[in-house]
């Protein structure tokens, strides 16, 4: 009897002593950082009085969709209210939107951008839209986009 206690007081003394080997934690479930920024600008001069009634309105947004759902959620938006199209400045001084999401976890979230650009011609007469979005990478990243008028 002595000798089965002795065992079993070595046994847990040997369990208890022992390390637990931990895995790496899985990089989807540890919380990250998404940054968006959109430089907007216009590819020529638009000065010329022959664009005056050539508007463009440009919104953005940022959706947050489940990835067990597949459920969109808009979480951040913005308009560039409607004007004319000279007034956007050149690619070497955009107008520069930054948004960061912080604590993201890549397992459950996925973020994606859309932007809408719709340019009206001879005042309003006509109209084009241009759209894109995408889901942004895992992990910490940084996006740039260049919205060009």
């Amino acid at each position: 009897m002595k000798k089965l206690l002795f065992l079993l007081g070595a046994g847990i003394l040997f369990v208890s002593c022992s390390k637990l080997e931990e895995g790496e934690p899985d990089p989807l479930t540890l919380p990250v950082q998404k940054k968006v920024k959109f430089n907007i600008y216009s590819s020529k001069d638009y000065s010329s009085p022959n664009n005056d009634g050539t508007t463009a309105l440009i919104k953005l947004e940022v959706i947050n969709i489940n990835r067990t759902t597949e459920v969109e959620t808009k979480i951040w938006d913005s308009t560039i209210n409607e004007r004319q199209i000279k007034i956007y400045p050149l690619a070497t001084a955009p107008i520069v939107v930054e948004k960061v999401f912080n604590n993201v976890i890549d397992k459950d979230q996925a973020i994606k951008y859309r932007y809408v650009v719709t340019i009206k011609y001879n005042n309003g007469a006509t109209s084009s839209n241009t759209e894109r979005s995408e889901v942004l990478d895992t992990g910490n990243i940084a996006k740039q986009l260049g919205i060009i008028l």
